[in-house]
């Protein structure tokens, strides 16, 4: 089947080719409300972008819950605000039509798919959905967002002339931190475990990600949410960990001196070697990476590609 032109029984085709397939899928979709899961259940490894930022979790758009199910069965998650597309590589065909995961999409609204299994159109979507699989979203952020969630609900016209208030979501920091391994006093110890503690808090058993700890200092510039890259000097090797979303800090004083105990979220795949990583990298990154301090989008998308599947 090369093309085709969908008009009924839409979500039954998605979900028909979902539940038939043993590849993993790639999908960006703006909207994943309640029965997203049951309506596209993707298999383990899958990559998903939807949209999960604040105001689309709150307004009922999107759902957290329905990620979480995906989440624990092996499905990758991903979130970028704004987000309007509707692609689904699913098996060696790609759908792309109006629609959002939701049961109003399934029960009410008109939609149509066109699908095709041409392999250069197949592989261009992939290659689009996979260039916003940044920093995939863990149990412990979805859960908080799922605090926010409200059932969706109808909107009446909006009052000609009034005033929206746009408010900028998920505009996360990217910072590059040049770390050494510390020893601590037994005191500092004491903070850190405490810390590390308060860290675990915000976190669900049998993530995929785990809770690393560093100190910075002096200045600590990032902020709680941001992403942050580590490369750290150890055994006579420096290795750059995956990026990560800072979920914690705690000031730990000495006297005049003020350390900052940083604990991120980082997902548990492998660290690689910094010859490596040079490889990959022009001359001007090269030198970025050797230094701590905040970074461009660019360098950011550049950074979060090399652990990208």
């Amino acid at each position: 089947m090369g093309t085709q032109l969908i008009t009924k029984n839409v979500w039954h085709s998605i979900t028909h080719a979902a539940k038939n397939t043993n590849y993993k899928s790639f999908v960006a979709v703006a909207y994943f409300g309640q029965g997203g899961a049951r309506m596209l259940p993707l298999t383990k490894g899958s990559l998903l972008v939807v949209d999960a930022s604040e105001k689309t979790v709150k307004s009922g758009q999107t759902c957290p819950n329905e990620l979480l199910k995906l989440y624990y069965k092996g499905v990758k998650i991903y979130s970028l605000p704004n987000l309007h597309a509707k692609l689904f590589v699913i098996g060696k065909a790609l759908f792309i039509g109006s629609t959002n995961v939701s049961s109003n999409s399934a029960a009410t609204l008109t939609e149509v798919l066109f699908r095709t299994s041409e392999v250069k159109s197949v592989e261009n979507a992939k290659e689009f959905i996979k260039s916003f699989c940044k920093v995939e979203m863990g149990p412990d952020l979805l859960a908080k967002l799922q605090k926010m969630y409200r059932p969706p609900r109808f909107i009446g016209k909006r009052i000609p002339g009034a005033k929206r208030k746009i408010k900028k979501v998920n505009d996360a920091g990217f910072f590059t931190y040049q770390l050494e391994p510390a020893k601590f006093t037994k005191e500092e110890k004491k903070q850190s475990e405490m810390g590390y503690s308060e860290a675990e808090k915000k976190r669900i058993i049998n993530s995929r990600h785990y809770v690393d700890e560093f100190q910075c200092e002096n200045d600590m510039i990032a902020k709680k949410n941001d992403i942050i890259l580590q490369v750290v000097k150890e055994d006579g090797a420096t290795y750059v960990c995956p990026p990560g979303i800072l979920i914690h800090t705690r000031k730990l004083r000495n006297g005049k001196k003020v350390k900052t105990l940083c604990y991120v979220e980082i997902p548990d795949v492998k660290r690689k070697n910094l010859k490596w990583v040079n490889k990959q990298l022009n001359t001007t990154q090269r030198k970025l990476i050797k230094r701590k301090g905040r970074r461009t989008k660019e360098f950011a998308e550049k950074m979060h590609s090399l652990w990208h599947v």
